[in-house]
Formats: C-alpha cells, structure tokens, sequence
C-alpha cells in the first residue's frame, strides 16, 4: 500500500506498481500504475504527492485508463520538485565562494546540504535571476563534483558511490547484457576560446587551444577534421586549464553504455541489497568480449503491488577512453570500414526483428 497526499496533506492509500529511477547524480523519479485504490483514482490532482521507501515524490503527471479503470502517473522527488518552482531573484556576476552560491540556492527551502568536496572560488557571469534547480545542476557540473540525495539533506561529494572489488559475470549471476555505441556526438577535433587579453575590449586577442584526439588522423582523410561545438568560456584564463575541458569534451564525444539485468549480485560480493547508483563493478562477459570495471549510473527497480522488487535493471557507463580504443579497435574500426556487420547483441529485440 502507498500513502498519497493531497494539495491539503489530506492521506489517501492505494495499491500501485511503481518503476524506480536513481541514477549518478541524484536522479530519482518514478512511473507507476494505480490499480486499487478509488478515492486516489477519483481524486488524484495537481499537487499530489505519495511517500515511497520513505521519500516523498511529486506526482507530475497522471493520465486515466478507462479500458482497465487504472491511472497511471509520472513523480520526481520532491527535491526536484521544490528547488524547480524557487527562483534565485538577484543576478551575481565575480568570484564567489561554493559554500556561497550553495547558501543562496538552499535559503528558504525545506533543504540543507552537507558538502564534503574540495571546491575552490570559481566565477559567474549574470548568475541567477532563474530557477535554482537550472542554478544548482549548474554549479554542480561547473565544480565538477557529485550529489545525492537522502531525506531532507542533499550531499555533496568528489563522487558518489564506492569502487568495489565485486565481478558480475555473465551466467553466474549476470543475465543478460548489451553494449550500446552512440557516435552521434563523435568528434576528433576542438577549440576552446577563453579571456580577452584586455577584458574592456573585445578586439583584443582571445586566449585559444586547440585538441586533436588519437582518432582524429584515423577519419581524417575521410572526413576530415570532425568538429566538437567550441568552447566559449571567458571565464578561463589559463590555457591549461581550458585545454584540459576541450579534451574531456572531445574524448567523451564517443561513448559506450552497457545495460544489464541482475540475477543475484549478492552471490559475487555486492555488499547491499539492491544496486546503487555510483557503484564501480568489474564486469566480465565473454559473449562480448568484454571485461572492465564500469560504473553504475542508473538502477531502474520495478515493485509488484506488494512493494516487492521483481526486477532490477542496471545501466553502466562512464567508461574510459581506453575501453573505448580497446572496443573502437577490436569492432567498431571493422564496421565503419564496412567489413564488419553490426553484432546483434548490440541491438534492442525490436531493432533485430526489424
């Protein structure tokens, strides 16, 4: 059973199947279908919110069913939720502290952060004047540091999650598996623009960098340089620095997901009862040809009505540049060349069938 509230914080119980979403960085959301419950199904409006392993959810949306009488429904954590509808009302332009900006986004919520990371001052240009969901995921990626959160309190950390000694191996306690490939951001070759030599004048040479990835002479002569969107970023004034974000945004342009479903990853050591998002695992699957540490970045766990977990998907990413030449090398090379077809374990059901 599941406790909805109303706009009134009036309590309502229904039975529900719910999806659950958690992924690297905080993301927790829900899908769910109501199937007992009438005065939910009747009632259920804006402003409804239910409580789910001890965490409030907004419901976002809801749409009826009049084939099998259920209403099936979209949620966030309240989290999202309330830092999505507050708006920082001043505009700061500078160098600020983190702990600063991150006192400006919590003031007046129900929230409170605890950072641990090591952060230093860093600018903003025109910072604020919008929602402080944009403003925090913002200073999030900028500080380049990770967060979960748990009850009221957001934590702040380097990275989230634990590297673990536990191998998952495919029919030992691994069921299935796929490697996804996706080229449609693929890039060989960046720029970055930083400060003006005199900030007053925008005539004035511009600090610049260039980066050409160790693929980039492998597609050059046949598509010549492949452009990332340059960087633009007064804020650097050191090349290093600047070069250092041009080369993660080209090297993390071809990326590789692998998405599988758990058997029983206690039998290889995990020490928790259900995946969690930040984890990094060794993963061995001979049918790919694949063995490498790869990190969790988001756990999908579906309950019956009951509040049983009946299945739990794990999705990895985030793998390194060098499993990527390792890959790149050992298949994708073959096929863009055209002497190689796509495996069909790289493909979803319906993609094969087509």
């Amino acid at each position: 059973m599941i406790l909805f509230r109303d706009e009134n914080n009036i309590g309502y119980v229904a039975q529900v199947t719910i999806s659950k979403t958690d992924g690297v960085n905080g993301e927790k959301s829900n899908t769910g279908i109501i199937y007992f419950g009438d005065e939910v199904k009747n009632k259920i409006s804006r402003g409804w919110s239910y409580i789910f392993q001890n965490e409030e959810y907004v419901i976002t949306t809801h749409t009826w069913n009049d084939q099998d009488n259920t209403v099936s429904f979209t949620a966030v954590h309240r989290f999202f939720y309330e830092l999505s509808k507050r708006s920082l009302y001043e505009s700061w332009t500078g160098s600020h502290t983190f702990a600063a900006y991150l006192n400006a986004i919590f003031k007046n919520t129900n929230y409170t952060f605890s950072n641990t990371a090591n952060v230093a001052a860093f600018e903003k240009d025109n910072w604020g004047m919008t929602d402080k969901l944009t403003l925090f995921n913002d200073i999030i990626d900028q500080a380049n540091v990770e967060f979960y959160v748990s009850g009221n309190t957001v934590y702040i950390l380097e990275k989230v999650g634990t590297d673990l000694s536990t191998i998952v191996r495919k029919k030992f306690n691994l069921d299935t598996a796929s490697i996804e490939a996706d080229n449609s951001a693929f890039a060989t070759y960046g720029r970055g623009y930083g400060a003006y030599s005199n900030p007053d004048d925008t005539s004035s040479n511009r600090l610049m960098v260039e980066y050409k990835s160790p693929l980039y002479d492998v597609y050059y002569p046949k598509f010549g340089a492949i452009e990332m969107v340059p960087v633009d970023n007064q804020n650097y004034k050191i090349a290093e620095n600047l070069l250092s974000a041009v080369k993660a945004k080209v090297d993390a342009s071809y990326t590789f997901s692998l998405s599988m479903t758990l058997l029983d990853l206690k039998q290889a050591g995990y020490p928790y009862e259900m995946a969690k998002a930040g984890d990094y695992l060794t993963v061995v699957d001979e049918e790919l040809n694949f063995a490498d540490k790869v990190r969790i970045i988001k756990v999908v766990s579906n309950y019956d009505i009951n509040g049983n977990c009946v299945t739990c998907e794990v999705e990895c990413g985030n793998l390194s540049f060098a499993t990527q030449q390792k890959t790149s090398t050992a298949t994708i090379s073959e096929i863009v060349e055209g002497k190689a077809l796509i495996p069909n374990s790289w493909l979803s059901n319906e993609i094969t069938s087509a």
